[in-house]
């Protein structure tokens, strides 16, 4: 009785065959799930990025610019109209963060952390990293002083304009890192 029957090197090359199939099957799916983790890392680190230009954004057209403290470009200090609390947007360079912290005034007149406010809140998640954070407010004086108003100068004659530029980043699979910059310019609508 004689079968019919695959030799030894029909089945090597068929297995051979099969392996290299798999092999490019694998590394497609490979390349095809770190392109889908990048996508999701640049999701995430876009959609963190808009929130914070949104709660900025948001915080300049509700309150007014706070010009008593001296300007730094790397924190932005609002107050409320009615003066009695003031809100700090702070970019930390050595932790690569963006924090917002609440203020309100005492009993003696003096600006005191709010209740939730004790440390500052970080506006990202640990994953997403600012890289740089820089604000330039237009006019550099108080356009609602009148010795500024009197000076003639035409640039008080307008209301005060933010400039904000935001750079994040997030660790990539495929890229070291995934970067994502912004610039904005917001007009605060609050008169004084």
């Amino acid at each position: 009785m004689t079968k019919k029957a695959f030799t030894l090197v029909e089945m090597i090359i068929a297995i051979t065959i099969f392996t290299v199939f798999i092999g490019f099957a694998m590394s497609g799916y490979l390349v095809f799930h770190r392109a889908q983790q990048e996508v999701a890392i640049s999701r995430s680190v876009l959609m963190e990025s808009e929130e914070i230009l949104s709660v900025i954004s948001s915080a300049i057209k509700a309150d007014a610019i706070f010009f008593d403290d001296p300007f730094e470009s790397d924190t932005l200090v609002l107050k409320e109209a009615s003066g009695t609390s003031k809100t700090v947007f702070h970019f930390d360079s050595n932790e690569e963060k963006m924090t917002v912290q609440k203020f309100s005034v005492d009993d003696y007149g003096n600006f005191q952390p709010a209740d939730g406010f004790l440390q500052p809140l970080a506006l990202h998640s640990d994953t997403v990293k600012v890289e740089l954070a820089e604000f330039r407010i237009v006019p550099s004086a108080d356009p609602y002083d009148a010795a500024n108003i009197i000076s003639g100068d035409k640039l008080f004659w307008y209301q005060p304009i933010v400039q904000f530029k935001l750079m994040t980043y997030a660790q990539g699979r495929v890229r070291e890192k995934i970067e994502l910059e912004f610039q904005t310019s917001v007009t605060s609508r609050k008169y004084q």
